[in-house]
């Protein structure tokens, strides 16, 4: 009789400590599976974060691409007006050491403006009025 004492308590006592590993085992599922749906629901914002960041950084991209651009052309306009001062130098160069015989009658806008152009002190001759339109060869 003593067995099946000893069974009966054994047996309401596994009953028991079956049914609290079961609420045990329920409890951590339970944690366990709000910790995944939290974890996801930061994933997917870190998601959509990095989506919107690689956007960002293609916009930039954009902007950086129109800067360069910008750049070459200023420096092709910097290398054409540098090759055009030297032009007009090695030109002013050629009128300042020009030989007295080159020298010759020209027109005086010509004149003021060569000299102009080479550095001496240009006087403007006083202007002519201008005829009017269909007034030429009537005097």
């Amino acid at each position: 009789m003593w067995i099946a004492t000893i069974l009966g308590f054994v047996s309401r006592y596994a009953i028991g400590v079956v049914l609290a590993v079961a609420v045990a085992v329920g409890a951590v599922a339970g944690v366990f599976y709000l910790q995944k749906r939290d974890a996801e629901r930061k994933l997917d914002a870190i998601q959509i974060e990095k989506e919107r960041l690689e956007a960002a950084i293609d916009a930039y991209k954009v902007v950086i691409a129109g800067k360069d651009e910008a750049i070459e052309e200023l420096e092709r306009v910097q290398k054409e007006s540098e090759q055009r001062a030297a032009d007009l130098a090695s030109l002013l160069e050629e009128i300042r050491s020009a030989p007295a015989s080159d020298n010759g009658p020209i027109a005086p806008v010509l004149d003021r403006s060569l000299r102009g152009l080479s550095g001496d002190v240009v006087r403007k001759q006083p202007s002519r009025p201008s005829r009017p339109k269909g007034a030429a060869g009537r005097r």
